[in-house]
């Protein structure tokens, strides 16, 4: 009993070092290559952001060759929405002011009415009209509440006021006896 407690043991042992020594990698990794290796830098690394921008969309553009049809032109508004937000999101970044986060902001909403409006090309009649209708509701929304965001950042409206009324000027009635002078 004792030696097959024993070589049940090694036979555990044994068991766990193979499946240890099978999940070390054989290749070397990345830390052990040479030192030539590692000198080749990734295209990326030294792009500004304007040509990671235009890189993208074109990525974004030849994705949307296999396509055909509407879903094509569907895809190529979206590609086109992508790089519009993406300079306007640089322009904030390099200078964030209330006029570039309302651009932005009504950027993000052209770029959504395009796209819905493309989509809406797939339908007929009354869907399609609903449909349009529902694109422009949306853009007219998001672009008030852009411009709602401008005026709340900067202070402007920010008590609202009642509108204007336009009073008649008021009259100082001359007593009926008074005399009249005419020049």
């Amino acid at each position: 009993m004792k030696l097959s407690m024993q070589t049940m043991a090694v036979a555990v042992a044994l068991a766990f070092a193979g499946s240890t020594y099978a999940q070390q990698p054989t290749s070397p990794q990345p830390r052990e290559r040479a030192p030539a290796a590692t000198t080749e830098r990734a295209p990326a690394a030294n792009e500004t952001p304007e040509k990671r921008i235009e890189r993208d969309y074109e990525a974004a553009k030849d994705a949307c060759k296999p396509l055909k049809g509407n879903a094509q032109d569907v895809c190529k508004k979206e590609a086109e929405g992508k790089q519009k937000i993406a300079k306007a999101e640089l322009k904030l970044q390099k200078k964030d002011t209330a006029e570039n986060r309302k651009e932005l902001a009504e950027t993000k909403a052209k770029a959504e009415y395009d796209v819905s409006m493309e989509r809406c090309e797939d339908q007929k009649g009354d869907a399609k009209n609903a449909c349009q209708r529902d694109a422009r509701t949306k853009r007219d929304s998001a672009m008030a509440a852009a411009k709602g965001e401008t005026r709340a950042s900067t202070g402007a409206g920010s008590a609202p006021t009642a509108p204007k009324t336009e009073r008649a000027p008021a009259v100082n009635p001359a007593p009926a006896d008074a005399p009249k002078t005419v020049k």
